[in-house]
């Protein structure tokens, strides 16, 4: 994987580079970062949501599993 220019391939550290840009996309929304916002109409993330996500989410139906399925 590539993040900065820089090869990274300890599995630990991938996991780590995926939960840290999951768990920071957020507060990049509405910024001048941001790919996906119109920045200039200052848009908060909230209503960002709400204009894309326009119907509700299907319902998920899980059934449980053994460690031996997986």
């Amino acid at each position: 994987m590539n993040v900065d220019g820089s090869v990274v391939e300890d599995h630990h550290n991938i996991a780590n580079i995926f939960n840290t840009y999951f768990t920071t996309v957020t507060d990049k929304m509405g910024t001048k970062d941001s790919v996906n916002v119109n920045s200039s109409n200052d848009v908060y993330t909230l209503n960002y949501l709400y204009q894309v996500f326009t119907s509700q989410f299907p319902s998920i139906k899980l059934t449980p599993v053994t460690s031996n399925e997986i």
